[in-house]
């Protein structure tokens, strides 16, 4: 599983990509509702990686 995470977060950040390009321009205020879900998606990708870890020394 823990092979599998640079995919899944690159293919996280392409459909981030896409999904700006479709949207347009934003408000500073839908920028920074982006950036809190980035960083929410950041710590969850991290923790992702602690479990995988865990569980492939278990």
């Amino acid at each position: 599983m823990r092979k599998d995470l640079p995919g899944l977060t690159k293919s996280a950040g392409t459909t981030l990509e896409g999904l700006a390009a479709v949207t347009g321009p934003l408000t500073a205020e839908d920028g920074q509702q982006v950036k809190v879900a980035l960083q929410r998606f950041t710590a969850a990708a991290g923790q992702l990686e602690q479990i995988a870890a865990k569980a492939e020394s278990a």
